[in-house]
């Protein structure tokens, strides 16, 4: 198609560098190919790309801070291997839609990683044990996010769910500390 940009990252890349592709708006497609070994994707190495959806290959195992920040993705894709997403990794974007493969090993999905976002529904992986600060934060059209009762969960920081629409959360018995206006 005319117009229809990609960036297909070579099997045998295993870190894309901080500010890889920083401001490549005109893209529209990043394609990684089968058997990746890619495993770390770096500071804002995607941020503001111009793509709809993505999924994270299976050896990533950090989606570092800002990586995908203002970006216009609605549909995400993550691989189980991914154990944690940095600050503000999303924030600012078009998400409406986070899937996480079965059996998933996040553990930490770090500070403002969601936040102001269009996310309607999520369902926390429960080996997840830190809901970091903002998290979730002014995602207005957050109306359900589900929490396992033999969740890992241990900390729902400070405003991790303010300004969202959730009727109601079910906290798991593994949780030690809710931060402050965490619910306001």
């Amino acid at each position: 198609m005319p117009g229809e940009k990609k960036i297909t990252i070579p099997n045998f890349v295993e870190h894309i560098s901080p500010n890889s592709f920083l401001d490549c708006q005109s893209f529209n497609e990043i394609k990684f190919e089968a058997d990746s070994k890619l495993q770390i994707i770096g500071e804002n190495a995607y941020r503001k790309l111009n793509i709809e959806c993505i999924r994270i290959p299976p050896k990533v195992k950090v989606i570092d801070d800002f990586s995908f920040e203002n970006s216009k993705i609605n549909h995400i894709y993550i691989s189980a291997n991914v154990e944690r997403i940095g600050k503000k990794s999303f924030h600012k974007g078009l998400i409406s839609n986070i899937e996480f493969e079965k059996d998933s090993k996040l553990k930490i999905i770090d500070d403002e990683a969601f936040a102001r976002t269009f996310i309607e529904s999520i369902k926390i992986p429960s080996h997840v044990t830190r809901i970091g600060k903002g998290c979730f934060n002014y995602c207005h059209s957050l109306n359900l996010l589900e929490i396992d009762s033999n969740s890992e969960l241990q900390i729902i920081d400070d405003m991790a769910l303010c300004n969202t629409n959730i009727q109601s959360i079910c906290i798991p018995s593994s949780v030690v500390y809710i931060g402050a206006k965490c619910f306001i």
